[in-house]
């Protein structure tokens, strides 16, 4: 197939040749910017596409935009030179001829006179390997071969400049040449380089590397710009010297060249590689708990595997045709499973795997005598395109797709320094919502207080069970248990009627629907989370909360056969993106009734009707009107068991921005749903293009999650902090919740509702994505009924005030144009509000009673310990 691609495409090149015409691009997808090495926080470099362009002879940027990252190729073919990458006045223009984009690489074909020249920009994406994956570089490789039959003189060349380690331009640099026995790299770095700084979004402490294997006819040289590419262009090799004047990066530009003499023939189909790198030694200094000041610096884990940059080097280069073979592999995998959902579709994943997954450090800490710890391996992402935010909770929460369905341990090292340093001396009863804004010092903010509670807390939860699901590796759950279940609880406290509360997308009105059920489902979460450790009584606690507010959620939310941006906003012309329902489709909670599904899918196929050219903004009270990818995405993904055509028109429409190239910049997350338009904070390259992968992440095979045992009293378990759910005795336990049924049981006879009012929380059978080819196992649910009026609240810490549930306000009555058959009815209908009044009288007694209880319980402990450092039970 390659064979007959390249023959059709050389008789193109000779075809247009002979009759001398304009050249045509012939792209599968042709957006503004290609990626060309997306490889890590810092080597993440673009070049620019747009406005019909059809040649390479632009500078690579960094991925702002603001930054030339100095980086040009050339061929001289008999006697001739091309430029098929850079704006250097020196040598010809190239033709673009074809490009492709593949989740691993860019792919491009350029003519020079009679000389076809495939590239492929080659950053690696190697996620069952730590060692592999943390190493940041990247393969650009370079084949030729005549279209005219004739054999050709060729030598190419490329270098790279000193741009690449500094914002600073007028800053010194300094640089050397190495030969090992296999190959000879060039490096650059800063006279001065200064510790975990950036400016203008590039790091002032970092090293660049640029390497070949030695192989026959390789020459090298550094020095100025038009020296180095002069001596090319007039010889076809270089000197093997060095200039030692250092310099100012920006005086007399300094480049980096490397150049290979590929002789007289017809086809060089022996491909050239060149190794692109950009390393930092710490990556990350973090403060390893919010109630310590301990830091840790951190380093890159592919240091665990060598002594020197040297050996990474050589393994890097060495490695390449495997690498290249794993990549192809990889590549396929995705491809073949994003063309089952649509050929758009395949081009979005395709389009966001590498900015994805280029923004994270996969780091290993230092033991006290030096040697790399290899079981304390933390992730952290910078919030590439918006700041310098550290792991920023919702933006991991957009790349989590990615993770899951590449390999679901990338997402818990990430969750676990978040998780970690919350565990300690962190004051609020919600999560965090990063671990500081200046990457790469992940200090985090112990007395940091912020309105995205319900936000950031469902997030982790839902993030924390999708890991543990997929991975079936419990020991992020057994870990930080206590630290999950007191944000559960702030979710019990808080979710259903979000008030001061701020989404992901700065949405601050009260009761927003979308901020809601991600909190809802976020309790879920933990009921799944509290079956795997084996406290059921929890898991049932917890479940019963979440189906009691979805059906309360349903009521409040749904208006004419959809839901409202926020509660009883009856306003015809307001909608919004739920996203957040996508929560429920992947982790199988199985809260929402079907109905919802369907008719949410109906009214976003009505709205692309009237949408932008670009999408649909995900909220339309809104006033920036923007569309985002990620929140597209998910959408589609939590509606695609129950429509393919609303799904497609979803993802048809972020396929429109992203292959627009009326624009410059990388593949934003946020953008104006008229013009396309974003800017450097709206998410250029951000790593939430994770979120493409949305749908391909329902497609992922769970298993049953496992409990490690304990090593130590340490790392024990206690659940005691749950009120009441683990006392000393079973039969105490047992007693008192007798009890409290019988309490419970009594006060429920006084407000039992007529028959035809009563309430159905039966959950509905798994949704199952459409086109998938592997589904999640269910985990079973509690086996023991819920009494679906109580709410249950857990911990000494906090009595709330909001959990009351004025479940006057549901009939199960099908409103007239509701689709999920609740209705909200009138406030004014007075012997609702008495029955409204009364059960907010009696729940009040009810808490009391549960206090009381709760007393007696803790009281019981006291007298007869339990064992803490028994593991629980297995979860299969």
């Amino acid at each position: 197939m390659i064979g007959s691609f390249r023959s059709l495409l050389l008789l193109l090149a000779i075809l247009v040749s002979l009759v001398d015409s304009q050249f045509n691009s012939v792209r599968n997808f042709w957006p503004a910017s290609y990626p060309l090495a997306v490889r890590a926080p810092y080597l993440n470099t673009w070049i620019n596409t747009a406005n019909g362009s059809d040649s390479l002879n632009f500078w690579p940027l960094h991925w702002d935009g603001s930054n030339i990252m100095g980086w040009s190729g050339f061929a001289r073919i008999d006697g001739v030179t091309w430029q098929w990458m850079g704006q250097s006045p020196i040598g010809n223009s190239t033709a673009l001829l074809t490009s492709e984009i593949t989740p691993t690489s860019t792919r491009f074909s350029v003519l020079a006179g009679s000389v076809l020249f495939n590239l492929t920009f080659l950053s690696p994406i190697e996620p069952s390997d730590w060692v592999k994956q943390s190493l940041p570089f990247i393969y650009l490789s370079l084949e030729a071969e005549s279209i005219d039959g004739q054999a050709h003189d060729v030598q190419v060349y490329s270098d790279i400049s000193a741009e690449w380690i500094s914002g600073n331009r007028g800053l010194v640099a300094t640089w050397q040449t190495t030969q090992t026995d296999s190959s000879v790299y060039h490096r650059a770095q800063l006279q001065s380089p200064e510790y975990m700084t950036e400016i203008n979004n590039i790091a002032e402490d970092s090293t660049v590397y640029y390497s070949m294997q030695t192989v026959t006819e390789v020459t090298y040289q550094t020095g100025q710009d038009s020296v180095v590419r002069g001596q090319f262009q007039s010889k076809g090799s270089l000197t093997n010297q060095q200039d030692t004047n250092f310099r100012a990066i920006e005086d007399d530009f300094v480049v980096l060249g490397i150049s290979v003499n590929l002789g007289t023939n017809t086809n060089f189909l022996t491909p050239v590689v060149w190794g692109l790198g950009l390393v930092r030694d710490p990556v990350i200094e973090y403060a390893v708990s919010a109630g310590s000041t301990t830091t840790q610096n951190r380093s890159s884990y592919f240091w665990t595997e060598f002594d020197t940059i040297s050996d990474a080097i050589d393994s890097f280069l060495a490695d390449y045709s495997n690498a290249t073979d794993r990549a192809n592999k990889l590549d396929q995998q995705i491809m073949n499973a994003a063309q089952s959902v649509s050929s758009e579709y395949a081009d979005l994943v395709a389009f966001g795997a590498r900015q994805a997954m280029a923004s994270s450090d996969i780091t290993v800490a230092k033991n006290s005598d030096g040697t790399y710890n290899t079981s304390d391996v933390k992730a952290f992402q910078r919030d590439t395109g918006i700041g310098q935010r550290v792991n920023a909770v919702e933006t991991l929460f957009a790349t989590m797709p990615i993770h899951l369905y590449l390999n679901a341990s990338l997402l818990g090292i990430h969750l676990d320094s978040l998780l970690q340093y919350q565990s300690s001396g962190y004051a609020n009863a919600y999560a965090a919502p990063d671990l500081g804004n200046a990457f790469p010092i992940a200090s985090g903010d112990a007395l940091d207080t912020h309105s995205r509670g319900i936000e950031d807390t469902g997030n982790m939860l839902i993030m924390t069970l999708a890991h543990a699901r997929t991975t079936g590796d419990g020991s992020l759950i057994k870990k930080y248990y206590n630290l999950l279940s007191t944000w559960a609880d702030y979710l019990v406290s808080n979710a259903l009627y979000p008030n001061g509360q701020t989404s992901a997308d700065g949405i601050t009105e009260s009761n927003n629907t979308n901020l809601a059920i991600k909190g809802i489902i976020g309790i879920a979460a933990m009921a799944e989370i509290s079956q795997a450790m084996g406290n059921t009584t929890a898991a049932q606690q917890y479940q019963a909360n979440a189906t009691t507010y979805v059906k309360l959620w349903e009521s409040l939310a749904s208006s004419s056969g959809h839901l409202l941006p926020t509660y009883e906003d009856a306003s015809s012309s307001d909608f919004a993106l739920m996203y957040n329902m996508y929560a429920d489709t992947l982790l199988e909670t199985n809260l929402i009734d079907q109905s919802i599904y369907s008719s949410q899918a109906s009214y976003y196929s009505n709205l692309t009707q009237i949408a932008g050219k670009f999408g649909l903004t995900y909220d339309n009270t809104d006033s920036n009107k923007q569309a985002n990818s990620a929140w597209t995405l998910f959408t589609a993904g939590s509606i695609a068991s129950v429509s393919s055509v609303t799904q497609n028109q979803l993802i048809e429409m972020v396929h429109t921005r992203a292959g627009f190239n009326q624009t410059t910049g990388d593949f934003p997350l946020i953008y104006d749903d008229q013009t396309g338009n974003s800017s450097t904070t709206n998410g250029l390259a951000s790593p939430g293009q994770g979120a493409m992968f949305a749908l391909l992440a329902l497609t992922v095979a769970n298993s049953s999650i496992t409990i490690p045992p304990s090593s130590s009293p340490s790392q024990s378990i206690s659940a005691g902090a749950i009120a009441g759910a683990v006392v000393g005795s079973v039969i105490g336990v047992g007693s008192l919740i007798g009890v409290g049924l019988v309490i419970w049981l009594r006060r429920r006879r006084r407000l039992q509702l007529p028959n035809d009012e009563q309430i159905s929380f039966d959950r509905p059978p798994p949704r199952m994505p459409t086109n998938a080819n592997a589904y999640h196992d269910s985990i079973e649910a509690p086996t023991q009924p819920f009494d679906s009026q109580t709410l249950y609240v857990y911990g000494d810490h906090k009595q709330p005030t909001s959990t009351t549930i004025d479940t006057s306000r549901i009939q199960n009555t099908p409103g007239e144009g509701s689709e999920s058959g609740y209705t909200v009815s009138s406030p004014t209908n007075q012997s609702m509000l008495s029955r409204s009044t009364l059960m907010r009288s009696e729940t009040t007694q009810l808490r009391n009673d549960v206090e009381n209880l709760r007393r007696e319980m803790a009281a019981l402990r006291a007298a007869q310990p339990y064992d803490d450092d028994a593991p629980p039970p297995q979860y299969t």
